[in-house]
């Protein structure tokens, strides 16, 4: 009797190399500084690469008085969300605008925001 050759085997599949593993600290506190819907609108409303907002602005955009509004763009520029670019005057008053930190945009586009 003669042995017969088993047909070439299929290569070995190469793994698939991993895709990058986000930053789980990073996200984990960005999604408690996110957790409410007008700070979800907000970062939305930040999106865009070259946005930068007042709390006047984004009021307006996300619907809110500009009292509630204000009170999410301190708690999220305490969380490193967003950044003071630069103030303005008006009217007597100091206008501040912020955009998205690096991070924050990092994570919501990991989210799809």
């Amino acid at each position: 009797m003669t042995a017969t050759m088993a047909p070439d085997a299929p290569a070995e599949k190469k793994p698939r190399p991993l895709k990058p593993v986000p930053d789980f600290n990073e996200l984990a506190e960005f999604l408690k500084a996110m957790a409410h819907p007008t700070k979800l609108r907000i970062v939305h409303a930040m999106m865009p690469a070259d946005a930068v907002r007042s709390p006047n602005q984004l009021s307006k955009i996300v619907g809110e008085t500009l009292g509630s509004t204000s009170y999410h763009i301190r708690f999220m520029t305490e969380k490193g969300v967003l950044v003071l670019v630069r103030t303005e005057p008006r009217r007597g008053a100091l206008e501040h605008y912020y955009k998205l930190s690096d991070g924050g945009r990092r994570v919501a586009r990991q989210l799809r925001l």
